[in-house]
């Protein structure tokens, strides 16, 4: 398949993101091409997350700052898509075009300005939007699920049958949310504990499993959705330290490394599997440009 173009998005003084690549006959091809960028002017929206809309010809963004979501075009132009005023900060996003819905995690680490940063009650939640309107449709706190004052609700993921998943990084756990809207713990573990964040990036492979990024050790794991408890670590070569946004694209993991408080890397990895995910190897890898990349998105044959 043809290289594309590399793109950047960078939101007035916000977190620029993930460079694209190109998905090659064999997988996942980092290119090669200068880097352009779509530079959305407006307020410092600080985004974590991105997610493609490919029927509305946009990208949405979260924000850690202003908790809304925004929306913005390759003509660079940016609008507010939600206006709840619960939310203090949105991360992962996903948007689940059959069922016309935009999926965010919800937390609030002391960053956004509402509510202020004193009144934080350590939310880990699930926003559910209307994909054509941006009205809130559903909210789920999940912080009963893990009794404690630890939580941070990173990434989600949505299955074919509109299971949500969700990253605690915190909490060290893995939520689920049904097409019913019924919470519960996929799966929490020890192994699951770390230094700073956890349980971070996340995507649903067709086969019916997770892959899952832990970025205090660089782990990738790999938790079968009929039975999570028979999680496996996948065997890497080496730890992807440091690892923030995964993304499944042409039968590889797109790995997004930021860094740590022990590790700085700013860099995309492409991992590989040739037996299922018991073990990968990196097939690419490509500094970034930018100081603190976070995720990507899949658009066509691009990811962003």
């Amino acid at each position: 398949m043809r290289q594309h173009a590399r793109v950047a998005m960078a939101l007035a003084m916000a977190l620029t993101l993930s460079p694209a690549v190109a998905l090659a006959a064999g997988g996942v091809k980092l290119s090669s091409d200068d880097e352009t960028r779509i530079v959305a002017k407006g307020q410092p929206v600080y985004p974590e997350g991105i997610a493609c809309d490919s029927v509305g010809k946009r990208f949405f963004v979260g924000s850690t700052r202003l908790g809304h979501l925004f929306t913005v075009t390759d003509t660079s132009e940016l609008k507010q898509f939600s206006t709840d005023k619960r939310i203090a900060t949105t991360l992962g996003i996903n948007v689940d075009a059959s069922r016309s819905r935009v999926v965010a995690a919800i937390t609030d680490y002391g960053v956004g300005v509402r509510p202020k940063p004193e009144q934080s009650t350590n939310p880990a939640a699930v926003a559910v939007f209307d994909l054509a309107s941006g009205k809130l449709l559903e909210f789920h706190d999940l912080r009963n699920l893990v009794p404690g004052p630890a939580h941070l609700a990173n990434d989600v993921a949505v299955n074919n049958q509109g299971n949500i998943y969700v990253t605690d990084s915190l909490a060290h756990a893995i939520y689920k949310i049904d097409a019913a809207g019924d919470k519960l713990v996929l799966v929490q573990h020890g192994q699951f504990k770390g230094e700073g964040f956890t349980m971070n990036g996340l995507d649903v492979h067709p086969d019916g499993y997770l892959l899952v990024v832990k970025k205090s050790d660089g782990k990738l794991l790999k938790v079968p959705l009929d039975d999570p408890e028979k999680f496996i670590e996948v065997k890497l070569a080496e730890p992807i330290m440091a690892a923030d946004g995964a993304l499944l694209a042409g039968g590889d993991v797109v790995v997004i490394r930021n860094r740590t408080e022990t590790a700085t890397a700013n860099e995309i990895v492409v991992l590989r599997s040739h037996n299922d995910w018991p073990s990968a190897s990196i097939a690419d890898r490509k500094p970034h440009t930018d100081n603190y990349p976070t995720t990507a998105t899949l658009r066509g044959e691009q990811i962003i």
